[in-house]
């Protein structure tokens, strides 16, 4: 079926941002991601948020909720694991002041560095 004489209509869609908090036996809290935090908008900008919006974020869905919805506090942390370098984590890297960030690049990326 052909939509070449139909209009397009953008829908935005609800997707989760995902952050892990592992509970390491030996290495202690490790954070996989740090969400994109209450700011992003003023950090980025209407234009950004606009192609990269929001659609829900209320006040338990910040990191330091969320972690200690699991018991912990973001001082506990001991690593933060960035595992990819889009707008969603880099909001939050208040998080990692202080913390042992590991940026975990794909074999291809290392081939720009």
């Amino acid at each position: 079926m052909s939509t070449k004489d139909k209009a397009f209509v953008n829908k935005r869609r609800q997707l989760p941002m995902y952050c892990v908090l592992i509970d390491h036996p030996h290495e202690g809290v490790i954070l996989w991601e740090t969400g994109c935090g209450k700011d992003y908008p003023e950090v980025w900008g209407p234009q950004v948020s606009d192609v990269f919006s929001r659609v829900k974020y209320e006040p338990h869905h910040e990191l330091d909720a969320q972690i200690e919805a699991t018991g912990h506090k973001v001082e506990d942390v001991k690593k933060i694991i960035i595992g990819h370098l889009h707008l969603d984590v880099s909001s939050c890297r208040r998080h990692t002041s202080g913390r042992h960030s590991l940026p975990c690049l794909h074999d291809h990326l290392l081939t720009l560095v």
